[in-house]
């Protein structure tokens, strides 16, 4: 294997060695892996930013996820397919909340998994990164449809604050090589997910109470009257409506 280095003349040999000269030979392979990990982080951060930028413009969890596993796949070899788990702690399950790339029998018979089962359940109840290379080998993978295709697994915990809150599992060609760099990029791009996802849900939650409440105000049985800080009428029920 060959060595970098960096070669600079010094100065003339000794008298009587015509033609010849002092060289310096110094390794800068130590220079220039930190050269490269530091490009390799120049460009992670950018592509977090971008991406951060990208998920908060969405609103929908499908469409986050897609946009999330089409970025990653620019950086990762392999990935293609993916999806997330949401944290229902009440009923202990994990439940499928957005995939994509995933065909439809994953999506009727593996949208719940108990917490603690096979990778996602794992990684959801001890908040730890999983990575299997082959789910027919890893005795963690418990789940196994009969329409399983071998296949490698990165799973990462999804964190609002200290708590899980869901799980992002990505589908890798079987025995993948991820270095440590594409690891920290997925950490990183969970990090994202799940900060984007806390805002969508809450949004939706704060969409689904003000539907609520339009529809009690237009069905109560009793007119009501909506009246500004100047006295003037802006809002009334179906009911009011045969009032005024």
């Amino acid at each position: 294997e060959a060595l970098p280095v960096e070669v600079e003349v010094v100065g003339r040999a000794l008298p009587g060695d015509a033609g010849a000269s002092l060289v310096s030979i110094r390794d800068v392979s130590r220079e220039l892996r930190t050269t490269e990990e530091l490009e390799r982080q120049r460009r992670e951060l950018d592509l977090l930013a971008e991406m951060a930028r990208g998920l908060n413009r969405i609103e929908d969890p499908d469409a986050l996820v897609e946009y999330a596993v089409i970025e990653i796949a620019k950086h990762v070899p392999g990935v293609t397919k993916g999806g997330i788990f949401w944290v229902d702690e009440e009923a202990g399950v994990l439940r499928l909340l957005a995939a994509t790339g995933l065909d439809e029998r994953f999506l009727s018979e593996e949208s719940v998994v108990p917490l603690g089962q096979c990778l996602c359940g794992h990684a959801a109840a001890t908040g730890e990164v999983v990575f299997s290379p082959s789910c027919l080998t890893d005795g963690l993978h418990s789940r196994r449809p009969g329409f399983l295709e071998a296949h490698g697994h990165f799973v990462v915990p999804l964190l609002d604050k200290d708590s899980v809150i869901g799980v992002l599992f990505l589908h890798l060609p079987e025995n993948p090589i991820l270095d440590h760099g594409h690891q920290q990029l997925l950490r990183g791009v969970a990090g994202e997910l799940g900060l984007a996802l806390a805002r969508v849900t809450s949004l939706a939650a704060v969409r689904e109470s003000e539907h609520r409440l339009e529809l009690q105000f237009q069905h109560a049985p009793d007119p009501i009257v909506v009246v500004d800080g100047d006295g003037i009428l802006t809002r009334v029920n179906q009911r009011g409506e045969w009032w005024f």
